[in-house]
C-alpha cells in the first residue's frame, strides 16, 4: 500500500513540475532531470511523514 501511495504522489509531483518546465520553457536535458530527481525525494519524504502520523 505504501507503494502504492509513493508512486501517485510521484506522479503527482512529476505532472506539476513538467507543466512547469513547459510554461517556464526549462526543457533542457538537465532541467527534466532535475525535476524527475526532485520529485522521487519529495514523494518519498510526503509518505514517510504522511505515513508516520
Amino acid at each position: 500500500m505504501e507503494f502504492i501511495m509513493t508512486l501517485f504522489v510521484f506522479l503527482f509531483l512529476l505532472a506539476i513540475s513538467s507543466t512547469l518546465n513547459i510554461l517556464l520553457k526549462m526543457t533542457d536535458k538537465k532541467d527534466w532531470v532535475i525535476s524527475l530527481l526532485l520529485s522521487m525525494v519529495l514523494s518519498i519524504t510526503i509518505v514517510a511523514v504522511l505515513g508516520a502520523t
